[in-house]
């Protein structure tokens, strides 16, 4: 109800402010209308055509030196969380150094369809249209993001995502050689081995056997469970599986190093660069 009356029945007014996705809404004191409240409804309702002009301009106003492309790209890249997955992070990097190599200094409202079109085909012949779909959803949320923080005027089209998404493209590999398979074993660690073997006689992707955790297991059934988000639904798909005997005495080695208090399959201790010191903790890579 953006005209309401307030508890000392003074009529009020407010407007949702005109960001996609947002809940906030503005009052007068927002937009330095004064008074901010009203004897009769239809004083409010003058009031309430007035704030929303106010309010439309006041976003649709932006300073002109913070509409360029270096300078959405260097708020962009500081506003990442320092949570963010590094590999994640250097992609971002990448995509707006490429960019500014580009176009230049360019400023972002005078983007143009064509423009990105052409950037990201170029990606495609070069890479993959998997490249292409990446760099537009990199280029879509740098351009949304720049948007709710009111770097861009809410109405900027978002030339990233004026451009059509290409088909999901999926490279058929064949299994590697038993020959440089060997190779590796050989050079492994014990972890890196057990990685491995694990992968070999599971058939599973690397990040269920990275996760697995002893309560997915059950050496007296010789049965474990693998879990995956990757079933089309976005929900854990969880399925049950016989160990082979190969497998069995897998788990069994490990299970002999489980971690006193980690639930891990696999663990190792590591130099955290946050903790400052080594740690315990599960593989996020075989390597």
């Amino acid at each position: 109800m953006p005209v309401y009356q307030g508890t000392n029945q003074r009529w009020r007014v407010k407007v949702k402010e005109p960001v996609k996705g947002s809940r906030k809404y503005l009052h007068p004191s927002s937009v330095g209308m004064t008074p901010t409240s009203w004897t009769t409804k239809k004083e409010a309702k003058i009031a309430e055509l007035e704030l929303e002009k106010r309010v439309q301009e006041m976003y649709s106003q932006t300073t002109a030196t913070i509409l360029d492309l270096v300078s959405i790209c260097n708020k962009y890249m500081k506003s990442l969380p320092k949570t963010m997955n590094s590999n994640t992070v250097k992609a971002k990097k990448h995509f707006c150094e490429e960019i500014l190599k580009r176009w230049g200094n360019i400023a972002v409202i005078d983007l143009k369809v064509y423009q990105v079109q052409e950037y990201l085909e170029e990606r495609e012949r070069e890479v993959s249209s998997n490249s292409f779909n990446v760099y537009r959803k990199h280029g879509s949320i740098m351009i949304n993001w720049a948007k709710k923080q009111q770097l861009l005027p809410h109405d900027t089209l978002n030339v990233f995502e004026a451009v059509k998404r290409k088909p999901h493209q999926q490279k058929k590999k064949g299994p590697a050689p038993v020959e440089d398979v060997l190779k590796v074993l050989a050079a492994a660690n014990t972890d890196q081995a057990d990685i491995l073997w694990f992968l070999i006689h599971t058939g599973a992707r690397k990040s269920e056997i990275l996760t697995m955790e002893w309560s997915d297991v059950d050496l007296e059934h010789k049965t474990y469970l693998l879990r995956t988000k990757k079933s089309g639904t976005g929900l854990e798909k969880v399925t049950k599986h016989n160990m082979s005997k190969s497998l069995y005495e897998l788990f069994k080695k490990r299970y002999e190093m489980r971690h006193p208090e980690l639930d891990y399959v696999l663990w190792h201790k590591f130099y955290s660069s946050k903790a400052g010191c080594r740690i315990d903790g599960r593989f996020q890579t075989i390597g």
